[in-house]
């Protein structure tokens, strides 16, 4: 057997699993005050048209609502679930009958493997659009590298998870039980998980002409007809070269000039010949596009009139009728950093009563003019003391490539200039930041991206900051786990 030792890193959680309830009620967390959201790692962002002034964000913390979105930017709230199940990993709707599900998922370190691996922690359903909740066991044989990537809900009423390596998983009971299924004819295997690349799935759609469509490290699988037995079911896979390469992390349809539309997000699975990058078709999978090859999109959405593709290198926008993608040039004044912060990674959209939304490793991007200026929202815990002179390093554990900055926040009662450095645990100095801002009073937060004097990334483990601030030096400490 395997042992494991769970540390979060994006996924933060503070309680164990076994002691969780099965049902809890969607409260407001009372560290966090309802204009910051739950977390900074925004992966999914989903809207439902039967609550309108609501948005739900997937934050690598757990789930936030936003609330007020049929009024301005300035008048928008968030309320944060107190799960405790780590981080949400995907969000859908089933408008048949009216359901919300979610994932969660954390970190865990196998010691067999000296590695982190991937975990879910289950799935949730709420049938009051997030006031309750239900919980239910990860599906699967084993939650480790099987956490649920995607969802996506059919016209039946069935949930369909992307589970990874514990391929797909469909539920036609509400969540009550989970059927193994392989997006081909090679039945999947308990024992072998990880056999066949098309077997490890990371993405699922239910389509706009009622097809189950599945994404993995093998390519794209069209499921025509779902209404059969299991045994009965025909898939059909498309696989580089028709697409730019075979892992498929995110598929999306729309109707467009009297036509389906089926948009891949595809990287490179293992030959080298592949190319990240979008594949698209509009005759079923007959002939395939590519386009912005050589990008990582993570996902692709649609407004009313165009395409949308969130990548590493930040969003891309495609009118309808152009051939050719155009990256917005995304720069946000931001008052508590007295920054300016650039996004250059976008991992989702959605635009939504005139709005544009977009998840990022910062926050929720909100737009109300198509793009031309943005309002952050971003995670801020307060200190468990009310004690103005605190300060305090969010998020610890801290992770540089998956957070790319740990805020350093403090609350200064006068002007002041600011300096800022890090120490190892050996007392060496790692960097110096001095801030020749000054502060005006309240709350505010330094950024620092784990790199040292030399640019490097530091080792994970134990650091301590010193800063200095109206004529005072305060020590504290976090950790790095990357």
């Amino acid at each position: 057997m395997k042992k494991i030792v769970t540390i979060f890193i994006v996924l933060l959680v503070s309680l164990s699993f076994s002691k969780l309830p099965s049902t809890y009620k969607f409260e407001r967390d009372k560290n966090f005050d309802n204009d910051h959201i739950h977390g900074n790692f925004i992966l999914d962002i989903v809207t439902t048209p039967l609550t309108p002034e609501n948005i739900y964000v997937a934050t690598g913390d757990g789930l936030s609502v936003g609330d007020n979105l049929d009024e301005s930017i300035d008048n928008f709230k968030w309320f944060n679930t107190v799960v405790g199940w780590g981080g949400s990993s995907a969000i859908a709707f089933s408008a048949d009958k009216e359901v919300l599900w979610m994932a969660t998922g954390k970190d865990s370190f196998v010691v067999d493997t000296d590695d982190f691996l991937p975990t879910g922690s289950g799935i949730h359903r709420s049938d009051d659009f997030g006031k309750t909740w239900k919980h239910f066991k990860q599906p699967g044989l084993t939650p480790i590298q099987g956490i649920t990537y995607d969802l996506a809900c059919d016209d039946k009423g069935q949930v369909w998870a992307a589970c990874f390596g514990q391929s797909i998983q469909r539920s036609s009971d509400n969540g009550e039980s989970w059927t193994p299924l392989s997006p081909d004819s090679i039945p999947w295997s308990p024992t072998s998980p990880l056999k066949y690349l098309n077997h490890r799935v990371f993405s699922v759609h239910h389509s706009v002409e009622d097809q189950m469509i599945v994404g993995s490290a093998g390519g794209i699988n069209f499921l025509e007809n779902y209404n059969v037995p299991d045994e009965d079911y025909v898939w059909k896979n498309f696989s580089y070269p028709q697409l730019t390469g075979n892992f498929v992390t995110h598929i999306n349809s729309r109707e467009y000039e009297g036509k389906s539309e089926i948009w891949a997000a595809t990287w490179v699975a293992e030959s080298q010949s592949e190319k990240n990058g979008v594949s698209y078709t509009n005759d079923g999978g007959e002939t395939w596009n590519k386009t912005l090859v050589g990008e990582k999109i993570y996902s692709i959405d649609f407004s009313q009139d165009g395409v949308f593709a969130s990548g590493s290198n930040g969003l891309w926008f495609r009118r309808d009728g152009s051939e050719n993608f155009e990256k917005f040039d995304i720069r946000i004044n931001d008052p508590m950093s007295m920054e300016v912060i650039e996004i250059e990674r976008v991992y989702t959209f959605k635009e939504y009563d005139g709005k544009y939304f977009i998840g990022t490793p910062k926050g929720v991007a909100v737009s109300d003019d198509m793009g031309n200026s943005w309002k952050l929202f971003q995670g801020y815990k307060k200190p468990e003391v009310e004690d103005k002179e605190k300060t305090y390093a969010f998020p610890s554990p801290f992770s540089p490539s998956r957070h790319e900055n740990v805020k350093i926040i403090f609350e200064n009662r006068s002007s002041t200039k600011v300096t800022f450095k890090v120490f190892n645990f050996a007392n060496e100095k790692v960097v110096t930041i001095k801030n020749g801002i000054v502060y005006e009073p309240g709350t505010h937060y330094l950024l620092w991206n784990g790199k040292d004097s030399d640019g490097d990334i530091v080792a994970n483990g134990g650091y301590f900051y010193l800063l200095e601030y109206d004529g005072k030096k305060e020590w504290n400490k976090f950790f790095i786990f990357d």
